[in-house]
C-alpha cells in the first residue's frame, strides 16, 4: 500500500491469467524501481481490470501508482484476453487453465446480459463483431480457439482444475503428467489420483 492508499479490488476477469510470481515478478519490480510505472493501471467500473502485477510491483518498489478508467466494450473477459494474450509467454498448462477461466467468465457475462435484457426473442439476433463472445457456438470452443487448443482439451483442463488435487494440477503444470491422463484420474478420490499415473 502506497501512502496509505486503500487497496483497490480486482475485476473477476483479471483472474483469467495467473499473476506474475518468483523471479519474473522480482525482475518486474526492479524494472519499475529503475524506470517508474510506464503504463497506467487500468480500471473498469472502479475495479482493476489490467495492471494487477503493476500495482503489486509499485507497492514493493515504493513507486506511486496511477490509474486510468477504460471502456471495455461490454465484455471484460475479451478485454483482459486481448490486452494480455500477446504480452504473455504461456506454457501449455497455463494456456489450458486460462482458457477454462476465460470460458467461465464469458459464460457469466452472457448470463448477465440475458438477465438484463430478459432473454433473446426468437428470430432476433443483432449483428455481432467478428471476435465477439456472442458468436454462435459453445463458450468452450470460443475459449479454446482463443488460446489455440481444442474444445476437448479445454474440457480436460477444466476437469483437472476443478476436480484435481493440488498435486495433480502441479504435475500437469510441470509437464510430468499429460492433461488427458490427469483428466481421467479426476474420476478417483483426490488422495488416490497420483497413484495411478506414470510420469510421461
Amino acid at each position: 500500500m502506497i501512502g496509505g492508499m486503500k487497496t483497490m479490488q480486482l475485476h473477476p476477469a483479471v483472474n483469467i491469467f495467473d499473476p506474475l510470481e518468483g523471479a519474473d515478478f522480482d525482475q518486474f519490480v526492479e524494472s519499475i524501481r529503475q524506470h517508474g510505472l510506464i503504463h497506467s493501471i487500468e480500471t473498469y467500473q472502479g475495479l482493476i481490470i489490467d495492471g494487477r502485477n503493476r500495482l503489486r510491483a509499485c507497492e514493493v518498489a515504493g513507486v506511486k501508482p496511477r490509474f486510468v478508467e477504460v471502456n471495455v466494450n461490454r465484455s471484460a473477459a475479451e478485454y483482459v484476453y486481448t490486452v494480455n494474450c500477446h504480452r504473455r509467454h504461456l506454457t501449455e498448462a497455463a494456456k489450458g487453465f486460462a482458457a477454462v477461466r476465460y470460458k467461465h467468465q464469458l459464460a457469466e457475462e452472457a448470463k448477465e446480459r440475458q438477465r438484463q435484457h430478459g432473454g433473446t426473442a426468437p428470430g432476433k439476433r443483432k449483428s455481432l463483431p467478428k471476435n465477439s463472445s456472442e458468436l454462435i457456438g459453445d463458450t468452450r470452443d470460443i475459449a479454446g480457439q482463443a488460446f489455440g487448443i481444442s474444445g476437448f482439451t479445454v474440457d480436460a483442463f477444466e476437469k483437472v482444475l476443478e476436480q484435481g488435487s493440488a498435486e495433480l494440477i502441479k504435475a500437469v503444470e510441470d509437464k510430468t503428467v499429460s492433461v488427458s491422463a490427469a483428466a481421467k484420474a479426476t474420476q478417483l478420490p483426490k488422495r488416490a489420483q497420483m497413484t495411478v499415473l506414470k510420469p510421461r
